[in-house]
């Protein structure tokens, strides 16, 4: 990104952050299919970061980080999980390290990327990885189950309920965690930043106090959504959400893909579970997929332009840049 790139979107971001705080709230947003392409052989994409040019891509059926050039070209694919049994393209559900998202961040002036499992497992899927942005080399690794207990605890889950956390974003002072709610409740998880930095880089078992958001997500043909990936918006006013419908009667089989809302959450409401939320379209019609991870690419004055990543549950995956207008009337 040249100088004179960064000093336009830094304008831009500031008559943004000006305009929503004089005009309060979002009321609509709507979508429009700009690019798509289907990747045969990159299974079950999950979770998705855009910096520098490049796109890194999780899967929660691979143990790798993909990077993916401007031109949507895979480039990199570096391994995370210590899985090697892969049949078909995909590790076998019952070993998998379940990647279901991932946020950027940055530390010491160093970007890093942190992949969380679902935590709807024991011992398979409740790793927490953060990794150097730069060589995407490993930096530490952790348990996340005594943060996932407390979690489950903190939000009255049934015995019976799993813990699914399939969104995370952090923005300046906190790290948001979403639970898809699409059997139980869905709700965000507000923790202290450098509280849950500082226990993913410990051995400390001690949790990090944390806030619990329950929130009603809309339903489609009597399917409930459910939270499924997150972003922070540049200017920090709240969160960007996607949330697919899919008929399952678990937290872990896969069900019929009716299609996936985009959605906002401001964070001046969190505590009201207000959101806008809108299904995403593609020619006037439903996009019958299920969207798992969202970024924001670039902004426009009310326009904002995301990448998204699709679990197609066969092995392959689809990426989509949609543009989104907001509206505030």
């Amino acid at each position: 990104m040249n100088k004179l790139t960064q000093i336009t979107l830094t304008i831009i971001i500031a008559i943004l952050m000006v305009s929503c705080s004089n005009s309060g709230e979002v009321k609509s947003i709507s979508t429009q299919v700009i690019k798509h392409k289907y990747f045969p052989h990159l299974a079950s994409a999950s979770g998705i970061e855009f910096y520098g040019g490049k796109i890194y891509i999780i899967g929660d059926d691979l143990p790798f980080l993909f990077t993916l050039d401007e031109n949507w070209n895979i480039i990199g694919k570096e391994k995370i999980a210590g899985v090697d049994s892969i049949v078909n393209g995909r590790t076998p559900k019952k070993l998998k390290a379940d990647f279901e998202s991932m946020a950027l961040l940055e530390e010491a002036g160093e970007k890093q990327l942190l992949i969380l499992s679902s935590g709807s497992k024991k011992t398979k899927r409740d790793t927490a990885f953060l990794i150097s942005n730069s060589g995407n080399s490993k930096i530490h690794k952790k348990n996340m189950r005594p943060v996932y207990n407390a979690i489950k605890e903190e939000a009255g889950l049934k015995p019976n309920n799993k813990i699914n956390i399939e969104g995370l974003a952090f923005s300046e002072n906190k790290a948001y965690l979403l639970h898809r709610g699409n059997v139980s409740k869905n709700f965000i998880v507000e923790i202290e930043r450098e509280a849950l930095l500082a226990f993913i880089k410990s051995e400390s078992i001690l949790v990090p106090a944390m806030k619990v958001y329950p929130f009603n997500l809309p339903s489609d043909k009597g399917v409930a959504a459910g939270f499924s990936g997150a972003c922070v918006l540049p200017e920090h006013s709240g969160l960007l959400f996607t949330a697919s419908l899919e008929n399952t009667s678990n937290e872990i089989d896969d069900g019929t893909v009716l299609g996936s809302y985009v959605g906002f959450v401001s964070f001046t409401k969190m505590n009201e579970g207000a959101i806008v939320a809108e299904l995403i379209t593609e020619n006037g019609k439903t996009l019958q997929k299920k969207q798992e991870g969202i970024t924001v690419k670039l902004i426009s004055e009310n326009k904002i332009i995301i990448l998204t990543v699709c679990d197609n549950d066969d092995g392959s995956s689809d990426l989509y840049e949609i543009e989104l207008k907001i509206n505030e009337e």
